[in-house]
């Protein structure tokens, strides 16, 4: 009793122990990837849309600053005062043109209304207006004013001094654009909660603030992170912040992005992988505890046990007696005796195995293609990734009926129902992966629904037509399955519009089916010899095209072939 408890109390501790650190360290070290690997995400992420964003309001200044250089340039040589209706007139031009402009209007240098667009209203002395004054200070400059906001629509105004008659004569123009769109694209970026943009000038007074209520600790932080990216803490929660120039401006925009989430997420992971990992360390203490009781069970009890083996008239193989009491003596014996007959027949159930193994991969090797699957499963991720669940739940019950369609139980004939559902659910795999890049069809006449083929001779088909007929095609590709009888013969159609074929090439794959030496395309090459071996000589393949309208490859099966469902 002694020696069993020992082996059972070093078997038990041994085996516990390592697993238990080899659980600890693999969950430290996928806790620490993950968390680097979401950081790096998530600051790529915010970084990217932050620039983005900036990029929008850098296009709207610059397209609102060419419309200032513009009217500069139009009045330079005309006469204002004397050419009034004229210059009305290109100013109801430029709004026209340009819907975001609310008003144009021209001042003299002591603040006199002078000309303005037809549509506006213009107050008729500007000489104490904040815009009008900057653009006396700055004559060389566009100045922007803070957001102004008339019910529901934000608007800004540019001013700037210019001449006019030749250069002999001075004024200021007033622009004022429709801010509005931009502050409702604002509202739709999603910065989580609290997350904000800001806009301000180069004093850090507010123009806009994206939140209702103002928050002062924004323009403390814009101090000290002036420009480029941080990360801050603000009332319990953490943001990044993006800080960047409006190109040609003033202004500076800064992104308050909330990242309380990726905390959040970390945190999760590392709770349930802490939780799964206590309980395999658990269960494997409990699994280990019984295979330690089991295996120290009296040594006597198990002996007779083994030697009811020993009674089924396996034959006896010679072995080394291990030396110890009696008991262990006649245990190591029988285990020998038993072992030997066991090594026989599991070596013939492996041999037996092995074969089986050979041919089911290499069938298997002829239905899967390793990179469909591995684009298709990191789809799938991708899909997760960015909160598609309903596509990545579509691709995988299509990936499923694909592989299992494939597989077929092992069956080499299938219903021509199944076959066609095959390259669908194919097809709805790649349409999820490239979306609107190619749509598919199928025209099929349901009296094929009845028949019986060989499997896998549509999908390595269409495979192909997406592979090199419509990869680089510039349009929308297009794929057509049809199917229908046609005298004695089943006629399947797989049609493409992409870049066609020359004659050549078609000729080279018609040499190909002929000549073993001749490589142009393991798929349909593969097509045709199966259908060659199982239907022999009326079963063949037909290829027509033409350059840049589409590829068209024709599959002919004997009816009456059709009909059988066994190999």
């Amino acid at each position: 009793m002694r020696k069993s408890k020992s082996i059972r109390t070093t078997l038990f501790l041994s085996t516990t122990l390592f697993f238990s650190l080899f659980v600890l360290i693999t969950t430290f070290i996928a806790s620490s990837l993950y968390a680097f690997s979401i950081g790096n995400i998530l600051d790529r992420k915010t970084t990217d849309s932050s620039k983005q964003v900036i990029n929008n309001y850098e296009n709207y200044f610059d397209n609102a600053i060419g419309v200032s250089n513009s009217i500069q340039t139009t009045i330079l040589n005309h006469n204002v005062i004397n050419e009034k209706t004229k210059i009305t007139q290109y100013f109801d031009y430029v709004i026209g043109l340009k819907k975001e402009i609310y008003s144009i209007s021209l001042y003299d240098v002591d603040g006199n209304l002078v000309v303005y667009d037809s549509k506006s209203k213009p107050e008729t002395n500007a000489k104490g207006e904040t815009w009008f004054i900057k653009a006396l200070e700055e004559p060389l400059i566009n100045s922007f004013s803070k957001l102004n906001k008339d019910g529901d629509q934000y608007y800004f105004t540019i001013s700037k001094m210019m001449t006019f008659n030749n250069d002999q004569s001075y004024c200021v123009v007033k622009l004022d654009f429709d801010f509005s769109k931009i502050v409702t694209s604002i509202s739709k970026t999603n910065l989580g909660n609290n997350g904000r943009i800001v806009i301000f000038d180069k004093d850090y007074a507010t123009i806009y603030n994206s939140l209702p209520s103002f928050n002062e600790n924004d323009i403390k932080i814009l101090r000290k992170i002036i420009i480029g990216n941080d990360n801050i803490k603000i009332n319990n929660e953490k943001f990044n912040v993006y800080v960047s120039t409006i190109t040609n401006t003033t202004w500076k925009v800064a992104i308050f992005t909330n990242i309380n989430e990726l905390d959040e997420a970390i945190k999760t992971f590392i709770t349930v992988i802490i939780i799964v990992a206590s309980l395999l360390i658990i269960l494997f203490a409990i699994v280990t505890a019984l295979i330690s009781a089991k295996l120290s069970n009296p040594i006597r009890a198990l002996k007779k046990e083994m030697t009811k083996v020993e009674n089924l008239n396996y034959d006896i193989a010679s072995y080394q007696k291990i030396k110890g009491s009696k008991e262990v003596e006649e245990l190591d014996k029988s285990f020998k005796q038993m072992m030997t007959r066991i090594k026989y027949l599991a070596n013939e159930i492996i041999k037996e195995q092995e074969n089986q193994r050979k041919s089911e991969l290499k069938a298997l090797q002829n239905q899967i293609n390793p990179h469909f699957l591995y684009n298709t499963l990191d789809s799938i991720i991708y899909m997760i990734d960015i909160n598609k669940n309903d596509t990545a739940q579509e691709m995988i019950v299509a990936l499923s009926k694909f592989f299992r369609i494939s597989i077929s139980r092992g069956k080499t004939i299938i219903p021509f129902k199944d076959e066609f559902e095959h390259a669908r659910n194919y097809l709805l795999i790649q349409k999820l992966r490239f979306g609107d890049k190619f749509e598919y069809k199928f025209e099929v006449d349901q009296s094929l629904n009845e028949l019986y083929t060989i499997k896998l001779i549509l999908q390595p088909i269409v495979e192909n037509a997406i592979a090199h007929g419509l990869k680089e095609y510039q349009g929308i590709g297009k794929i057509t399955i049809k199917g229908n009888i046609e005298d004695d013969l089943i006629h399947i159609e797989i049609i493409d519009n992409g870049y066609g074929m020359l004659p050549s090439k078609i000729q080279e794959i018609y040499d190909s089916f002929k000549n073993p030496q001749i490589h142009q395309g393991v798929g349909i090459k593969n097509v045709y010899d199966r259908l060659k071996i199982y239907y022999g000589e009326q079963a063949d393949i037909k290829i027509t095209s033409t350059l840049d309208d589409g590829t068209t490859i024709h599959i002919f099966i004997p009816l009456e072939a059709a009909k059988k469902h066994e190999i």
